[in-house]
């Protein structure tokens, strides 16, 4: 086989990636809940068969891309080469192998060329239930928190495994959205096989195994080099979260040695008796994610990107949570780690100081009718506002470090029957600075006066007493809120229940700005009061503008 030149590699990743993106494509139109076809809390990714990432769908999960290589790791060490087959499909959302809680289910699918295992096709999703407490963080251990699935092969020889599907609608309370979207990830991961395959036809000089070291390579020097621009040296940083009923602290260790990146937490917080604790596997997800996106964006994103970071964290601690701690709400510790991190990077590159951000914080609503006998069940994705950077305001109501996207309000009243009496961004939210933090949104869901059913929600939140920090003299981003009926705030983790005509209005969290207020241009503040971004106070007292 014959090593490709730059310009045909060149060709053939965006072959690949294309392959990923069309696997995308089919998960969120062939899926039934919202939480995938609106919110799209899914990713698709190609591995060669060592497990490891070569090209991942340009919409994306980062945690899923930082997780799913770990999984198909795992598998080939459960199952090993020759104990997989064409037609084979297995699947696990077993926290500690695949996406760090159950709801997120991973589905890999082995792909044959020949007779010979050269490839795998892989999906997660955020499936709408997955049985024990409803989803929230107020459980103690895993087990209250649904249907465990250990890898097992779903689908065998082309042939489905009915057991393991009669077992699942047993323990679930949706059990037709939960199966077909499982189908569809099963039919993403055939597309993406098949896809393949066809290219390996058409390309019989292509050898995948070399293309894919290929590859890596390619993204490992990218990384080396954008490391070995740092300056050598130790950097320390924390940052403070809501928790569930204490303070956490995350402490990062950011260690630049040469070409090499060591990230180390030790002295975070003991791993929690709630629903909140992170495994390994989500951590270094994040923490690598963090790392690539601030040091070697451009390049490809792949196992090769993330060869020279290592990152640690103390067993039994938030984050890396030993079995059977409760991790339903994982994302609400895991998704600090980035900003540990870009705290401590900032004091080796101040230019790379990204701000921290509002984050997601989504509530979980589930509504049963007694007339009907009509259950539901509501993941309504809402975003706060990103960090700023050294150069560019932050981007209001925009999901980081993750990246799921608003549930449109039409879709939230046509699926839930809630009202969404009002949504709209936040003026000031955003946290002042030479460029200012992206605002958080405001909005109001109301449960039916006519509703005479049983309701329960999860807010499923943190910010609501640690603001996202500013970075290089940059302010912080306003907090979040959440209240019943204007007058009760209510816990940012622990499902609670509702009644008809009860109001429930959040504010979600801005971002962090970034640089000194008074360095801001006129020009910007003006437009931003013009937009409504900004008040006339805040443009008087934190830039300094005196004409408002």
């Amino acid at each position: 086989m014959k090593k490709l030149d730059v310009l045909e590699l060149g060709l053939v990743w965006n072959r690949l990636v294309s392959i990923a993106d069309e696997m995308t494509s089919i998960l969120i139109r062939t899926a039934f809940s919202t939480v995938v076809n609106e919110s799209h809390d899914c990713a698709c990714i190609l591995l060669d068969r060592h497990g490891n990432s070569i090209a991942q769908s340009s919409h994306a999960l980062p945690a899923f891309m930082g997780t799913m290589p770990y999984t198909a790791k795992d598998i080939l060490r459960i199952y090993g080469a020759d104990g997989m087959h064409e037609g084979d499909v297995i699947a696990t959302n077993d926290p500690w192998v695949a996406g760090g809680h159950l709801p997120d289910l991973t589905v890999i699918r082995p792909v044959f060329h020949r007779g010979a295992l050269v490839a795998m096709a892989a999906s997660t999703a955020h499936l709408p239930d997955i049985g024990g407490k409803v989803w929230s963080a107020d459980c103690a251990e895993v087990f209250e928190e649904g249907f465990r699935i250990p890898p097992i092969k779903i689908v065998e020889r082309g042939v489905r495994n009915e057991l393991f599907f009669n077992i699942l609608r047993s323990n679930v309370r949706y059990p037709d959205d939960v199966e077909h979207d499982i189908l569809a990830q099963v039919a993403a991961t055939r597309f993406g096989a098949e896809r393949l395959v066809t290219l390996l036809e058409r390309r019989p000089d292509i050898d995948i195994s070399a293309l894919a070291v290929d590859i890596l390579d390619r993204s490992d020097e990218g990384m080396r080099k954008a490391i070995a621009g740092l300056p050598r040296g130790t950097y320390v940083h924390e940052v403070s979260l809501d928790g569930f009923d204490e303070e956490l602290t995350l402490r990062c260790r950011l260690t630049v040695d040469g070409e090499r990146l060591h990230v180390d937490f030790a002295g975070s917080s003991l791993q929690q008796p709630w629903g909140i604790n992170s495994v390994i596997h989500y951590t270094r997800a994040y923490a690598s994610y963090a790392l690539k996106c601030a040091l070697n964006p451009e390049a490809p994103c792949n196992e090769g990107s993330f060869r020279r970071i290592d990152v640690a964290a103390p067993k039994g601690s938030v984050l890396n949570a030993q079995m059977p701690a409760a991790v339903g709400g994982r994302h609400l510790t895991g998704m600090f780690v980035p900003f540990a991190i870009y705290g401590a990077l900032a004091k080796a590159r101040p230019e790379l100081a990204m701000a921290d951000s509002g984050l997601p914080g989504s509530p979980y609503f589930t509504l049963k009718w007694p007339d009907t006998g009509r259950a539901v069940s509501q993941f309504f994705s809402s975003n706060g506002g990103m960090g700023a950077t050294w150069g560019g305001d932050g981007v209001s109501v925009c999901s980081f470090p993750t990246n799921i996207s608003n549930v449109p309000i039409e879709v939230v009243e046509a699926r839930s029957g809630l009202v969404v009496e009002k949504r709209e961004l936040t003026t000031d939210s955003g946290g002042p600075g030479r460029w200012r933090g992206g605002l958080g949104q405001t909005y109001v869901l109301r449960v039916p006066e006519s509703f005479d059913g049983q309701a329960w929600v999860a807010m499923l939140s943190d910010r609501t007493g640690h603001p996202a920090l500013g970075r290089l003299g940059g302010q912080t981003g306003s907090l979040r809120t959440n209240r019943l009926n204007g007058l009760t705030d209510m816990h940012s983790k622990r499902r609670i229940q509702i009644k008809a005509g009860d109001r429930i209005e959040v504010q979600m969290p801005g971002g962090g700005g970034v640089g000194d207020p008074r360095e801001r241009s006129r020009k910007d503040i003006e437009r931003d009061l013009l937009e409504g971004y900004i008040s006339a106070a805040q443009a008087r007292a934190s830039y300094g503008y005196e004409d408002a």
